[in-house]
């Protein structure tokens, strides 16, 4: 099984995640793992790890393919808003992870 690339269904809605306490906290958390070396991009180019954060809408994830980016900013997080008949409803600028 190839790993890094998305497996499910999505709808996205386009538009950035609003900047708010659980996107600082996300971002926060991301950039210490990141530092660790545990999210980042492998040999082959592929990103990998995520990292998420509920809110009291659902959560936030930060987007596929982010693993190369050395700092975040709420451009690069999904908000993941429902799960419809087995299709994820999302809202942000990039695909979820």
């Amino acid at each position: 099984m190839k790993e890094g690339v998305i497996r499910f269904q999505y709808v996205l809605r386009a538009d950035a995640a609003s900047p708010s306490p659980e996107a600082d906290e996300l971002i926060q958390v991301r950039q210490l793992l990141f530092d660790a070396g545990m999210i980042g991009v492998g040999a082959d180019g592929v990103g990998y790890g995520n990292a998420s954060v509920r809110t009291s809408a659902g959560f936030l994830i930060t987007a596929s393919q982010t693993g190369k980016k050395a700092h975040l900013t709420c451009e690069d997080l999904v908000h993941v808003d429902a799960i419809v008949d087995g299709v994820l409803q999302a809202t942000g600028v990039l695909p979820p992870s």
